[in-house]
């Protein structure tokens, strides 16, 4: 791999990194197959232009764009595959990521290029990105694209409902995720990156809020929240077992890991009772306009200190899943969790969650790696069960 130009090489392939000098081809090739789009997120384009706009957009959000060529005549483009939605090391627990989408040209399909291709590309997010995981998902009815995710070793996870919208239809996805120690030999495998990098996701407007449910009062947490914060955590020792941070071993690390999140993308809320800090509840990785046909989604995650499990752990669930879709105007909440923490399991299965599936080694904590179930809502299942 040539590190300056991020050129990758198969026996048979070139796959280059692609700006919209690549709109051209790439708008021949999906006019003259329009049927390839009946199970990608897009339609065939209308215009160069429009596949110039959508590969700058992507490009900004983060997204690495490879074209596949071959090498018998390196000026054909045949298809195009793409490393999006990178999660970096900047959250305690959390493996470093990215989704992977691509596509080949029918004339070009039946030679063994896609698994050849997905192989080169999986090799390069494991041993030059040092990432941990690849994701992928494809609408349920693109069988041909979940044999070969299976033939490179990616192990499915489940279906995600109504994941995609398209033209104005929603389409099930099936997930799937290749773990880098399921791919690599373990002399192979990189060291974790010791570099902090920063996902960028949505970013909301920096604002005070202020919910009230009828035995909590939820707030935005600020510096001045830390010392109450550190006080009521070491009351409760090894209450964070299978949370995804370790205790804080001073005032200070209570504003840089659970204040500070806000300065991130997330809505960081303290939950109060009768004006006591008693835990708190994120909305995080907020997903509005990225250049997919992705549901605005989110993630959250919740605790409580360990007096006030149980029902109030219902009841500021209930008021974060409002708040995401109502007040943020949410299609689909996603919820993760330690597969070991039967107590949040249970909170969570008294709401309308639905479970895809058990993610592997999602988590590192303390050098050990720890499963996690994954869990999502949609909107129309919230108000089922709210009305």
């Amino acid at each position: 791999m040539d590190q300056m130009t991020q050129v990758l090489q198969t026996e048979r392939l070139i796959l280059k990194l692609i700006g919209d000098e690549a709109a051209e081809p790439i708008f021949d090739i999906m006019v003259r197959h329009a049927e390839m789009g009946k199970h990608m997120t897009w339609e065939a384009p209308d215009s160069v232009e429009e596949i110039k706009n959508s590969m700058n957009k992507q490009i900004e959000e983060g997204a690495m764009l490879f074209g596949i060529f071959l090498k018998n005549d390196p000026d054909m483009l045949i298809g195009r595959v793409t490393l999006r939605n990178f999660v970096w090391w900047e959250r305690d627990a959390q493996k470093t990521s990215a989704f992977l989408s691509f596509w080949i040209s029918p004339e070009h399909g039946g030679t063994g290029y896609g698994t050849e291709m997905l192989h080169e590309v999986c090799r390069y997010a494991f041993i030059d990105l040092k990432l941990r995981k690849v994701f992928a998902g494809v609408f349920v009815q693109n069988i041909p694209s979940q044999k070969l995710l299976e033939k490179v070793g990616f192990q499915r996870i489940g279906v995600s409902r109504k994941h995609y919208l398209k033209s104005e239809v929603e389409y099930d996805s099936a997930r799937y995720e290749l773990c880098v120690g399921d791919y690599l030999d373990p002399g192979e495998i990189p060291p974790m990156p010791d570099q902090v990098h920063i996902t960028k996701f949505e970013c909301l407007p920096t604002q005070h809020r202020s919910l009230k449910t009828d035995h909590l009062h939820l707030r935005t947490l600020e510096e001045t929240d830390a010392a109450e914060i550190f006080m009521a955590l070491q009351k409760h020792p090894g209450f964070e077992t299978y949370l995804s941070w370790n205790m804080p071993e001073e005032e200070s690390s209570v504003v840089a890991k659970i204040i500070k999140t806000r300065d991130q993308s997330d809505v960081n809320l303290g939950a109060f009772r009768a004006g006591k800090f008693i835990g708190r509840g994120i909305i995080r990785n907020l997903r509005f306009s990225q250049e997919s046909a992705l549901k605005n989604s989110a993630f959250m995650s919740f605790w409580l200190l360990p007096p006030y499990h149980g029902a109030l752990e219902v009841e500021l669930v209930t008021e974060l899943c409002r708040f995401a879709f109502e007040d943020l105007n949410l299609r689909k909440i996603f919820v993760p969790i330690f597969a070991e923490n039967t107590r949040m399991k249970s909170v969570i299965e008294q709401l309308p969650f639905t479970l895809i599936g058990q993610l592997k080694n999602h988590y590192l904590k303390n050098q050990v790696e720890h499963d996690s179930l994954r869990y999502e809502m949609l909107y129309e299942d919230w108000k089922k069960f709210h009305h």
